[in-house]
């Protein structure tokens, strides 16, 4: 249950701490008073989005936070449980709204996204606005009404997932169609490029290797001269040549090494600098025999430089990268040629998703009949009991054929009458203000029984009502508040003394501001305020006693 709600700088409150208790609480007050600010502030706390216009005026943020008992283990316990945020038996949310527009939003003290907010708000409150039955004509929120009751969540959200997987399939294969369109000069541009890269083969590789090649063929000549001038200064018998000298000068050391011991140092210096070159002439000699000097390999390294060049500037690539491009194009190529394969494919994919889509319809579509069957019944008799006796409640499935929706395959009206011996009718062609607000309230009602949120609000859902209805409607709400608490702001005194608690809303003003108060009535001021409720401004001794009967019959 709601135990607690504690409002800051929120609207006209300046700060407001009710404590609320189990059963059905009236909340009452003048029009204007603020009755429903507090229901908005609610609504701020379990997620709904406000703009800054709610923070009190020259305060920097608005606040509000709300507590809840529970009792045994609910789904809202398993929720908190899971997340890691339970706190034994309590809940308490807090949100803060700053004139940035940020907000910030808490679970026992824990930071959440509003959409964490949002899941929990759902197992903890259920608020019926007053405009409610202003969209009840509209299909789509009948619909909405009957899956609800049905608890037809999961197989929406599994017949969601189908048809967007099968409306995926759809729009690909219209993709593909379009592309094998659009790509019949693409395709025959390919098959001409990719031939011509056959036609050379490139290598990875290939064409730095080749450029190398041909710089050594071009200049095999100068390579040649200088590999045999370097051997003749090296290794030559004359006077100049330097192995000679080298050898010349290791002989004349090794004669003074017994005068100077440091010689033998510089000699051994000396034979190692000589093998060296000695090796270095040796690797020269060799080489310069596998130096080529074929014109006729020069001018096919040539040839095929150019040719890759001549695809390079084709395709605005590097020569270097023709290799890279010739497989790129190849698998456009292939991608291309294959688009029929993938189409049927598709097609596949597009039936199998199609027969899922209807397994999970059909099961939607039976589930939505049987409660259908349960539901006729018991909204007739709920909108006979609120003064339509002889009043009809159907609920009319129109198949859709063969075409596919995320809703499934009917679409779904509520029809009515309102009166005996005529046949119903579309509910947005029968019911009068009055009617659709007691067809509302009878289905909001039902639609109560049949959940488990632990809180439940109605918020002026009695608006178009008066008289014995409205005592009606207040039994009703009354009745609710037995097995759930029932919070109803209301402005019918006969629906407010059918209440286990009351709660009375009023608005102080001084010369610089206007606040908004909430008081518990004890029984003498519930009296005082039924009776205001009933006979206006002017309380009257009949009011009274008017008031007193309404109070001691609700108790029975």
């Amino acid at each position: 249950m709601l135990s607690e709600i504690i409002i800051k700088d929120f609207a006209i409150i300046q700060t407001l701490h009710l404590e609320l208790e189990t059963g059905m609480t009236a909340v009452t007050g003048e029009t204007g008073a603020g009755k429903s600010i507090v229901i908005d502030a609610l609504s701020f706390a379990m997620g709904d989005r406000f703009d800054t216009n709610v923070i009190r005026h020259e305060q920097d943020h608005a606040e509000v936070c709300v507590a809840f008992a529970f009792e045994g283990h609910s789904p809202a316990c398993h929720w908190l449980e899971e997340k890691a945020m339970a706190n034994k038996d309590q809940c308490v949310i807090r949100r803060i709204l700053r004139r940035s527009g940020r907000s910030q939003s808490y679970i026992n003290g824990h930071p959440v996204t509003l959409q964490m907010l949002k899941e929990l708000s759902k197992q903890l409150i259920d608020i019926h606005g007053q405009h409610e039955h202003q969209s009840l004509v509209q299909t789509e929120t009948q619909r909405h009404l009957l899956d609800l009751y049905a608890n037809n969540q999961n197989l929406l959200a599994k017949l969601t997932d189908l048809y967007r997987d099968y409306s995926q399939c759809r729009h690909d294969i219209e993709q593909l169609k379009q592309q094998q369109d659009d790509n019949d000069a693409r395709l025959e541009l390919l098959s001409y490029q990719v031939a011509e890269m056959n036609e050379l083969s490139p290598i990875e590789g290939e064409y730095e290797a080749l450029d190398l090649e041909h710089t050594q063929l071009a200049n095999a000549d100068l390579l040649q001269h200088e590999l045999h001038t370097a051997i003749h200064r090296l290794n030559e018998q004359d006077d100049n040549a330097i192995l000679p000298l080298l050898d010349l000068l290791s002989t004349r050391f090794a004669k003074l090494e017994p005068m100077a011991p440091q010689f033998k140092n510089f000699r051994e210096q000396l034979d190692e600098a000589s093998i060296t070159l000695r090796e270095v002439t040796a690797d020269m000699r060799h080489h310069v025999d596998t130096i080529d000097n074929e014109p006729a390999r020069l001018q096919w390294v040539d040839e095929r430089l150019s040719h890759y060049q001549t695809l390079a500037r084709k395709h605005r690539i590097e020569p270097d990268q023709v290799c890279q491009h010739q497989s790129v194009l190849q698998e456009e190529l292939e991608s291309l040629d294959s688009t029929d394969d993938k189409i049927n494919v598709l097609y596949e994919k597009l039936e199998a998703a199609k027969a899922a889509y209807f397994i999970v319809a059909n099961q939607l579509t039976e589930s939505r009949r049987t409660a259908a069957k349960r539901l006729e019944p018991m909204i007739t008799q709920q909108i006979a009991d609120l003064n339509m006796g002889g009043g009809q409640f159907d609920i009319h499935f129109e198949n859709q054929g063969q075409g596919l929706s995320r809703f499934g395959q009917e679409k779904i009206e509520f029809f009515v009458s309102a009166n005996p011996g005529q046949p119903p009718k579309p509910l947005s062609k029968v019911a009068s203000g009055g009617e659709l607000s007691r067809i509302s309230l009878a289905i909001q009602v039902i639609l109560a029984q049949g959940g488990d949120t632990p809180c439940l609000i109605f918020d002026e859902v009695d608006v178009g009502i008066g008289g014995g209805t409205a005592e009606i409607v207040g039994k009703l709400l009354r009745k609710l508040g037995s097995s759930s608490q029932v919070l109803c702001v209301t402005h019918q005194g006969q629906v407010a003394a059918q209440a286990h608690h009351h709660l009375f809303v009023c608005k102080t003003k001084s010369q610089v501001s206007t606040q908004t108060a909430v008081a518990k009535l004890d029984q003498t001021e519930r009296i005082e305020e039924i009776a205001r409720m009933i006979g206006g401004l002017e309380v009257t001794a009949t009011s009274k006693k008017h008031a007193k009967e309404l109070l001691k019959n609700a108790q029975f």
